[in-house]
């Protein structure tokens, strides 16, 4: 899928298995979780089968991965199914495995806005960037390809959700609750 260097591209490393085990694994990490349950509820196993169909709902796809060192870097596209026209979101970031494959650390380094199909490239610059230098950090501030990070949210991988920054103009104003 990634233009950028068929060298990203999960079949190239990875079988159809590990791929959807990964998939289902960030799935996890970076989907909508179910409503009723608390945002530390969300790895309980008894909600992999809404993860499952969140999967074929979003039509989502493991679209890259690279492994640099003990690194992987992976790049997760999901359709928006809340758009009244084809859009996708993708969500960027790094991880870490043990040797069962299990997803044992994740960073959520981007999350891009809603892009239209001839928009995709996008999604692959930021993850040609984070590879390179290891974040998107010269994307922030720019909306036309990040979401998130943004003034206000960062990702929290000991949390495993996006947080209001201590510096955010909406710490003590927005009736937030963080679980």
């Amino acid at each position: 899928m990634v233009s950028c260097g068929s060298n990203y591209e999960p079949e190239r490393t990875l079988s159809n298995e590990q791929i959807e085990n990964y998939l289902l694994q960030l799935a996890i990490h970076v989907d909508t979780r179910p409503e009723e349950i608390k945002a530390s509820e969300r790895f309980d196993t008894s909600h992999l089968g809404y993860y499952r169909k969140l999967i074929d709902f979003h039509d989502s796809q493991l679209s890259a991965w690279h492994i640099k060192e003990d690194t992987v870097f992976y790049l997760y596209k999901k359709r928006d199914p809340k758009s009244l026209y084809e859009h996708y979101r993708f969500v960027g970031g790094k991880l870490l495995t043990n040797e069962q494959e299990k997803i044992v650390w994740l960073d959520q380094l981007f999350v891009t806005p809603r892009l239209a199909p001839d928009q995709l490239i996008r999604g692959e610059v930021l993850y040609e960037e984070m590879i390179k230098t290891g974040g998107v950090s010269s994307f922030w501030a720019n909306a036309d390809y990040l979401e998130w990070p943004d003034a206000d949210y960062v990702y929290s991988p000991e949390q495993t959700m996006w947080v209001l920054q201590d510096t955010s103009r909406l710490k003590g104003i927005l009736p937030y609750i963080q679980e």
